[in-house]
């Protein structure tokens, strides 16, 4: 009998260790799979967040041409245009190119304070040199 309660024990003690094992590469799987995920869902993220710098940039370029139109466009259709100058700094068609730009300069800013996005950040963000 004490020959076989020795051997019962041993198997179960060997029962044991076998299911502390698996529990422990269960565990180690588990951990491993999670931080995968998470790092892969880190690098979403950041391909996510340089798309989006990338589309809003591609978006501002394709836009500018229009909002420029659009801020000269009234010019276009008057039939004349008299300036007062002081004589000092541009007068004439420079005075008014100079004008038109300034606002369009302005647009970035203004786009700004309307949606809290920084067209000027994100073209820079976007346009800095990726490490290869």
């Amino acid at each position: 009998m004490s020959r076989s309660r020795n051997r019962l024990i041993l198997e179960a003690e060997a029962e044991a260790e076998a299911i502390k094992v698996k529990g422990e590469a269960t565990a180690f799987a588990v951990e491993a799979k999670a931080r995968a995920e998470s790092e892969q869902m880190a690098k979403k993220a950041d391909a996510w967040r340089e798309y989006q710098d990338a589309a809003m940039v591609d978006m501002m370029l394709e836009t500018t041409p229009k909002i420029i139109a659009e801020v000269a466009g009234p010019l276009c259709k008057a039939n004349k245009i008299v300036m007062v100058s002081s004589g000092s700094g541009d007068v004439g068609a420079s005075k008014i190119t100079s004008e038109v730009l300034d606002i369009v300069a302005k647009i970035p800013d203004v786009v700004k304070q309307l949606t809290g996005v920084d067209l000027a950040q994100s073209m820079r963000v976007t346009s800095r040199p990726t490490a290869v």
